[in-house]
């Protein structure tokens, strides 16, 4: 075979999908090694495809040298996120100086943008982006607004902005959006203003000018005075299949609005999710005219209170009939009726396949009995309901063993899950995914004794995860057994995690417990050592 002297000598096929295998630091350093490898790495598209400041890139002034060598069709995604305005604007300017004419993505996180800077951005760009992701976080900055971007890009499918506002344009205390106009293409939509010094918007103009709306997630500020219709908001995005709404203290992350392909034909409002102080009036009536309205095409629910989930609210839940219902999450409530609980599983929900509650302490041993209504339930998690006993449980898990095809199974931070609830998940012979976290009362020696007995087959278990939190030394098992261990679960389970949590307590005890290796370990793990 004959060596290869110069990899300009390779067929051009070769030369360009070793280009594609670097990063654009890479492939910049290379460009400065001939002239060949210059036209080379540097007339490569892919290069210029994605500019990023990740890696510490700084985009401006690191590009300035190649600004001749980017094609205007080049660049797809800009993904900026500067601590510095300036820094942003140099970056703006230098893509309108290329000019980029193709861009589809844009994410930018910085203190604030100003229309001015961003619209010199557009000039260029806004027929070809489909998705814009701004996350500005300067308290009362005067940003870009969501109606503005919307006017100037009539391409746009997806649109997520978190930032101030300006507060100039408010009427009765809430910021009412300029929307004059029907945008015919966005379908996913996220709005947060929290960052404005009034963080209260108005929500029906964008709903009367987005009919092809699909997705929708809102976070108020203060939901009570949001001008968000009730009976009739649907009148206006007919195809509108998800709705998430959010307090202002709740948590959201970017992650719910991933641009992804859309598979539903929008018959109904199909995916409704509320983390909101549902005491309020407002959300109350919010959430029981949706779930009254939509009860026929509804498929997932997700109610989070700050504290507590009423009993008007559970009441008027299940007084409806969801028969597409097939996946409901119930989390942080400190307070409810279990009575009403047992009235949604045990009526409303016929059809009900994945059932998650997390930490609702009002869940006792009546609506653990409850979840044996639905027959078609094939996952459930019950995290952090601590009312609920062992013996309860056991007697559940039995049940489902007989009459249901449960196949999802996770349970956190429990102290109902003992031994003798052990023994009756070995029982459920269509279980795929098994899930015990910060298990109190349970032991290394309990779980191989499960091993040894669930119905299951080699690897018919998909994934195992158990963790153990350990509060005596005497019961961490010895090497030897460890390893037992993890070779039965290895042949059960095709994926899996095995540990035991102890405190720094007792880890002071047993110094040498830091290092060993089945304090924490994974399927991959385990399997690399062998």
């Amino acid at each position: 075979m004959g060596t290869i002297r110069s990899l300009t000598t390779l067929p051009l096929e070769i030369q360009h999908a070793i280009a594609n295998c670097l990063t654009a630091r890479d492939s910049w350093q290379c460009s400065a090694v001939s002239r060949s490898w210059r036209s080379l790495f540097l007339s490569n598209d892919c290069v210029w495809e994605k500019l990023s400041t990740e890696g510490k890139h700084n985009i401006v002034p690191e590009l300035l040298p190649y600004r001749q060598c980017i094609r205007s069709s080049a660049v797809k995604i800009l993904d900026a996120k500067v601590k510095e305005s300036s820094h942003l604007q140099e970056i703006i300017k230098f893509l309108d100086s290329v000019p980029c004419r193709s861009v589809k993505k844009v994410c930018l996180k910085a203190p604030d943008l100003s229309s001015t800077v961003f619209f010199g951005f557009m000039n260029n760009s806004s027929a070809s982006l489909v998705y814009i992701d701004i996350n500005l976080y300067a308290t009362g900055a005067r940003n870009v607004t969501p109606d503005t971007i919307l006017r100037h890009c009539p391409n746009l499918r997806g649109l997520y902005f978190v930032g101030s506002i300006d507060d100039t344009q408010k009427t009765d205390g809430l910021w009412c959006p300029t929307l004059d106009f029907k945008h015919q293409n966005l379908v996913k939509l996220l709005l947060d203003y929290r960052e404005s010094l009034h963080g209260n918007f108005d929500v029906r103009p964008f709903l009367e000018a987005l009919p092809k709306l699909r997705k929708l997630f809102l976070v108020f500020e203060d939901i009570e005075n949001s001008g968000f219709p009730t009976a009739d908001f649907l009148q206006f995005t007919p195809e509108l299949t998800e709705l998430e709404l959010y307090h202002g203290s709740e948590y959201f992350s970017n992650e719910k609005i991933e641009f992804a392909p859309l598979v539903s034909e929008g018959e109904g409002l199909e995916d409704f999710r509320a983390a909101l102080y549902l005491e309020s009036p407002a959300a109350q009536t919010l959430i029981q005219d949706i779930t009254r309205t939509q009860c026929r095409s509804l498929n997932y629910m997700e109610f989070e209170g700050e504290e507590s989930l009423s009993l008007s609210l559970l009441l008027s839940v299940s007084g409806s009939i969801f028969e597409s219902l097939v996946r409901l999450t119930l989390a942080n409530a400190d307070d409810g009726d279990p009575l009403a609980l047992c009235a949604i599983l045990l009526r409303s929900c016929p059809n009900l396949v994945h059932l998650r509650l997390h930490h609702v302490l009002f869940a006792n041993d009546d609506v653990l009995s409850a979840c044996l209504g639905p027959v078609s339930l094939g996952e459930l998690e019950i995290w952090d309901c601590w009312d609920i006993s062992a013996a309860a449980l056991a007697n559940v898990l039995t049940w489902m063993g007989r009459d249901t095809f449960l196949y999802h199974l996770s349970f956190n931070d429990m102290a109902a899950v003992t031994s003798a609830v052990l023994d009756a998940i070995a029982g459920l012979e269509y279980l795929e995914y098994l899930w015990l976290g910060e298990c109190r009362f349970l032991t290394a020696e309990d779980f191989e004794r499960f091993l040894d007995t669930t119905k299951q087959t080699e690897k018919k278990f998909h994934e195992i995860h158990f963790i153990a939190t350990v509060l005596d030394l005497e019961t961490v098992p010895d090497s030897e057994t460890a390893q037992r261990i993890l070779r039965k679960l290895d042949a059960k389970a095709c994926e899996w995690k095995f540990g035991l949590d102890i405190p720094l307590s007792l880890r002071k005890d047993r110094p040498e417990l830091a290092n060993c290796p089945y304090i924490s370990i994974t399927h991959e793990e385990y399997r690399n050592s062998s």
